[in-house]
């Protein structure tokens, strides 16, 4: 595959840039868009992600657990492991 080897100065542009970083010819046109190295690494598992078999849930699905979440935080401490153990029972489909 041909590549292009960048200066270290345009490699640097390239690590520390918050977004896309266009690529140009000497005359300005676009040539391409690239990410930087920890956006790509987002995308990359964003994808493997998508890829996978689930669970899958719908945004009003996680709304509403988050929803459900808050109002039992109203009543009691809620602890990393009690919503834990209280998302593996909604998961179940237990009513909470």
């Amino acid at each position: 595959m041909p590549h292009i080897v960048l200066t270290p100065e345009q490699a640097q542009v390239v690590h520390s840039a918050s977004g896309p970083v266009e690529i140009r010819a000497n005359a300005g046109a676009v040539l391409a868009r690239i990410l930087p190295p920890h956006e790509a690494a987002i995308v990359e598992e964003a994808k493997r992600r998508l890829a996978s078999s689930g669970p899958w849930y719908s945004g009003a699905d996680v709304l509403a657990r988050l929803k459900r979440l808050d109002e039992i935080a109203q009543g009691q401490e809620l602890t990393p492991e009690r919503v834990r153990d209280l998302l593996d029972r909604m998961r179940a489909g237990e009513a909470i």
